[in-house]
């Protein structure tokens, strides 16, 4: 015994002989990292045939030095959080936005979205009789307390283990078989008949495929269709299975547009040479499992909207790979087909990536085309407190319930946006807006053709001579019965049963339930009624694109793109209150008034179609659509966020030069609604921009004949890619890939609409053109961001 209790305190930790105390090789260093512990883990590790004395030291210290810039970045994203702790986000923050940090472990995958309180499970040695040192890593973690052992388990895991946390999970070797491996996520995501790690177990076909909205046609549902059937065709990069992309190996995404760089960073389009857009904002894009998207058969969609804001995203530039440089966050559904997945699908977002949790939901955009936008049906009210800081888009605008009907408030201005649902009717071109159909006389005051009864029925006649509002006459319409029965009575608000009871025998006033002249009539109309259905109305949109003035009547409720676009130059808002008073409201309106309302209409109709997606309408290039028109909204709020929406106009010039469509273009300056036709060709000035530096026109080779003649441009050749449309949208008809789409090149308070060249032959090539000398002076004095040309 005496001989083991001398040789105890002759070494080791003990007190020496002398009494005096041991000193660890950590405090030799000046270190607090122990440099034992970490000379063991290297030895065992067998990283080498033999460990030098001093690489235990140097490792220690690096760790020690990594650990304090973590720690420090931290803290500094937990106050910026308003918070008193470093919780595993801030960690995780802390290094995905220091670009030194974030190169060195940018591509470690974090389990769960979150550094673990202690190494994974799979990754621990295990524990045996014989050998107990596997257990050290614990034991070490456990003499550390709060954000510290975060940070230890991190950079611990990350010595320990060759292949870090990264090796936590992989797709499995055959998953590329059946499936396309999500390489920055390690998921093997799998067609709608398939699951398992390797996509090798099946799925009944007959109720997947009747829930993904093929019904009982379980051939289609699971076959190989044209690469066109597929979101952006799958950039070539894979093969389409009824809507869905099974990539190539190395790539991933809904449309296989990702890969990993050279660096192990997610690519976009690697090697086709994408450029981000030189304006914000910049938008990250969830890559969610496809059974929340591209399972759906879109086919069945009658508003297949939110795949075209995705892949205009990303054929406009303003995709990024890097969320953490994000201005926004999109979600690529719609929320109105998910039903019990609405919140399975933010649940996955909120634990796959940290930027939800970062946010608390904010910036994040959610699509709804529902009739009542995010407030419809139970599955969208259950997650109205989860998504409170988030930007819904959707076609109700309705700002506070209504004092009549049951319809909640939903939409809130400055953070949400209005947008205009895609209203296509056959024959669209007819409209006097385009440059080829000649204009006629506008004969008829007031206009409406549609619905009137909730209950489906024709109205009754209202044969009260009423023209003169008489109190009398007044108060006999106020008792006549509108519709056959009370069912749903208060559809559209009854807003059309108003109008119709009070001006449907008004001289000069056409109010009918269906006429087979409703193109023509709407294009020979002063004014036409815009009201709400069973939510939200589309004929403010179908109307304005024929050039009759919307006449919208329902109280609190936003038109597309109101407040920020002041929908009092081109329309005639009515309160409910005042529709017994709608004849003398529009009879006050001079003809001077009129047609400025009809020019400013003229402007606004670019901003509520979706021309580059679909097509042009109006000779137009697309500069000012739906599309650019929500960007230009989501810019003003990242650059002026304390602004009110109605504002706009007023602190940033060129939203105010958009909203008029007055952004000058490459060909001297002219705005593009002066643009006029002229023989095959749109003169401006002096200078001549042909018709190829146009969109291609909405529709198809089957219209008739009539029509065809009529079109200003050649019409977009969609027939081979369904609902998905054109790849990249119609803006890229004939580019040879997303990243050579066609941008507007941006400026601070004007654009030029540059245009690439694309490496292929088609009669509508578009060509770039030279910009005058003054023009190229301006712009070089300009910030350094602008991009006069973009070359291919």
């Amino acid at each position: 015994m005496a001989g083991k209790t001398a040789s105890a305190s002759a070494g080791g930790r003990g007190k020496t002989a002398g009494g005096k105390k041991a000193v660890s090789r950590s405090a030799k260093a000046g270190l607090q990292f122990p440099v034992g512990r970490v000379a063991r883990f290297l030895k065992k590790g067998k990283y080498a045939e033999r460990i030098g004395a001093g690489a235990p030291v140097y490792l220690a210290a690096v760790l020690e030095y990594i650990a304090a810039e973590v720690l420090e970045l931290a803290g500094n994203a937990a106050r910026d959080n308003k918070k008193n702790r470093i919780i595993p986000r801030h960690i995780q923050l802390a290094i995905r936005n220091d670009e030194e940090l974030g190169k060195l472990l940018g591509s470690v995958t974090i389990a769960s979205g979150g550094v673990l309180p202690n190494i994974h499970s799979v990754l621990l040695p295990k524990k045996s009789k014989k050998d107990s040192e596997s257990a050290e890593i614990v034991f070490m973690l456990s003499q550390h307390r709060g954000s510290e052992r975060w940070v230890l388990c991190f950079v611990f895991g990350l010595l320990y283990f060759d292949r870090g946390l990264s090796s936590i999970s992989k797709c499995h070797e055959n998953c590329s078989a059946h499936g396309t491996c999500n390489l920055e996520l390690n998921r093997c995501d799998c067609p709608r008949h398939k699951v398992g790690g390797n996509c090798s177990q099946d799925l009944p076909l007959a109720y997947t495929c009747k829930k993904y909205g093929f019904g009982t046609d379980t051939a289609t549902c699971v076959k190989e269709a044209p690469v066109g059937k597929c979101l952006n065709a799958c950039n070539h990069r894979g093969t389409c299975v009824a809507g869905w992309c099974h990539c190539n190996k190395g790539y991933y995404g809904g449309d296989c547009s990702l890969s990993l760089g050279t660096d192990g960073q997610p690519s976009l389009l690697e090697d086709l040479g994408y450029q981000p857009a030189k304006l914000r904002p910049t938008v990250y894009i969830y890559e969610v499992p496809p059974h929340f998207n591209t399972w759906y058969n879109i086919e069945k969609f009658d508003r297949p909207l939110y795949a075209q804001i995705w892949k205009r995203i990303i054929s406009s530039g303003h995709r990024i790979v890097d969320g953490a440089k994000a201005d926004y966050y999109y979600i690529p559904v719609d929320f109105r087909y998910l039903y019990g997945d609405a919140m399975r699908v933010l649940e996955y977002v909120q634990q796959t990536w940290p930027y939800w949790n970062a946010t608390q939901g904010a910036r994040h955009l959610l699509l709804s085309t529902s009739d009542l936008g995010g407030c419809e049906g139970a599955q969208l009210m259950r997650i109205r407190n989860m998504t409170a800081r988030s930007t819904w888009l959707t076609a109700w605008g309705l700002t506070r319930k209504h004092p009549r009907v049951w319809w909640p408030g939903c939409h809130r201005p400055g953070l949400d946006i209005v947008i205009p649902i895609p209203a296509q009717t056959p024959n669209m071109l007819l409209t006097p807006l385009n440059p080829k159909v000649p204009k006629r006389p506008r004969n008829i005051t007031f206009y409406f053709s549609g619905k009137i009864c909730g209950d489906n029925r024709e109205p009754h006649v209202m044969l009260m001579d009423n023209s003169s509002s008489s109190s009398s006459d007044t108060g006999t319409l106020e008792r006549a019965k509108v519709c056959q029965t009370a069912t749903n009575p208060l559809y559209s608000a009854g807003m059309r049963q108003q109008v119709y009871r009070y001006h449907s025998h008004r001289p000069g006033y056409r109010i009918v339930t269906r006429s087979s002249s409703y193109l023509d009539d709407m294009a020979t109309s002063k004014y036409c009624l815009a009201p709400t259905g069973g939510g939200h109305g589309k004929r403010q949109v179908l109307v304005g694109r024929f050039g009759c003035i919307p006449v919208p009547v329902t109280d609190f409720v936003l038109q597309p793109f109101e407040p920020e676009l002041d929908w009092t130059l081109f329309s005639v808002p009515v309160a409910e209150r005042d529709v017994p008073q709608l004849h003398t409201i529009l009879d006050r309106i001079s003809e001077s008034k009129l047609a400025e309302m009809q020019e400013a209409l003229a402007c606004a109709s670019k901003h509520l179609w979706w021309s580059s997606m679909w097509g042009g309408i109006f000779g137009e290039n697309g500069q000012y659509d739906a599309f650019a028109t929500m960007m230009e909204i989501l810019r003003v709020r990242i650059e002026h966020p304390d602004a009110r929406p109605e504002d706009y106009g007023k602190i940033d010039e060129r939203w105010s030069k958009f909203a008029a469509c007055q952004l000058h273009d490459s060909s001297g300056g002219k705005a593009d609604h002066d643009l006029q036709w002229n023989q095959g060709e749109l003169n401006s000035g002096s200078s001549v921009v042909h018709n190829t530096d146009l969109l291609c026109t909405y529709g198809t080779a089957s219209h008739e004949e009539l029509v065809t003649q009529l079109a200003p441009t050649p019409l977009c050749d969609t027939q081979q890619y369904g609902k998905y449309g054109i790849p990249g949208g119609a803006i890229c008809h004939g580019a040879a890939n997303l990243a050579q789409c066609p941008r507007p090149c941006h400026r601070k308070t004007s654009t030029f609409h540059c245009r690439q060249k694309w490496p292929m032959s088609c009669p509508w090539q578009t060509t770039i053109v030279t910009v005058h000398q003054e023009t190229e002076k301006a712009a070089a004095e300009d910030d350094a961001g602008f991009q006069l040309v973009i070359s291919s």
